[in-house]
């Protein structure tokens, strides 16, 4: 059993690695085969999903409704990454942003919601509802992203600051709803969620693993020395348990059942 196939430009979002930049050349992404099927099977529901579009708000020469689709659906990666970058840049430069970057914080949350947004429920911050809030921070954060202890309250505040952020400078009806979803309680639900270990995901608890055996995850030397490690030692001891664990348990003695059946006859004989 070799390291696992997942391992493909997954996005692994990183606690240690604040610069937190959305792209394959980044350290918080593996890199070593085509997109994750399950990357790919979000695009699809994503592209079919029909929002309605709402009148253009432009700041700063940015289209808060610019399509991160076309019109079959199509995944548009490059306007998408110039998107949650653009994005990103004017929350890093806000008042509600300067605010957390100030106390040694660096920001990031935000550019992760908007990423998994797109690619999973296939929302931008224009055309988010709570349930696509829902669906990332509660199902996809918990899958995907790596974090310490007491990370949870971090992320929620972080969330808050961005829509704080885009109801005051694009007037965004859904930023009310969102902030009242993001609670002093959404943050204890979501530490606990992140630190359940059967929430995570495959790559994350890869990446976990070789944290654990101390190999530094967050270099693309360290992730290589680690799959090269699990190669050679862990996955062929996991794949000799399976093997054995699917070995069929010898059956009874031959004659065994027929002595059985003809004592129970008997015992039941008038």
């Amino acid at each position: 059993m070799a390291a696992p196939g997942f391992l493909c430009c997954e996005p692994v979002y990183w606690r240690a690695d604040r610069e937190r930049a959305f792209s394959c050349s980044s350290p918080g992404w593996i890199g070593r085969c085509p997109p994750a099927e399950e990357v790919q099977e979000g695009r699809a529901d994503a592209g079919r999903r029909n929002h309605p579009r709402r009148p253009a708000v432009r700041r700063m020469s940015f289209d808060l409704n610019e399509p991160v689709f076309d019109e079959q659906g199509t995944y548009l990666e490059e306007p998408a990454l110039r998107y949650e970058h653009a994005l990103m840049e004017q929350f890093t430069a806000s008042p509600e942003g300067q605010a957390i970057t100030q106390t040694g914080t660096e920001l990031g949350w935000a550019g992760a919601m908007i990423h998994y947004a797109i690619n999973y429920p296939g929302a931008t911050p224009a055309t988010m509802t709570t349930r696509d809030l829902e669906e990332v921070v509660f199902g996809l954060f918990p899958r995907k992203v790596i974090t310490e202890r007491g990370d949870g309250a971090e992320i929620i505040q972080e969330l808050r600051a961005f829509w704080h952020f885009v109801e005051r400078v694009y007037q965004l009806p859904q930023a009310s709803p969102m902030l009242a979803h993001l609670t002093p309680q959404a943050a204890r639900r979501l530490e606990r969620a992140l630190q359940e270990p059967a929430n995570f995901g495959m790559a994350r608890s890869f990446v976990l693993m070789g944290k654990e055996a101390g190999f530094e995850m967050e270099s693309p030397e360290g992730m290589q020395a680690w799959v090269q490690a699990y190669n050679a030692t862990v996955a062929p001891t996991m794949a000799a348990a399976e093997a054995s664990s699917k070995k069929k348990p010898r059956g009874a003695p031959k004659g065994t059942r027929s002595v059985q059946r003809r004592k129970k006859k008997r015992t039941t004989s008038p």
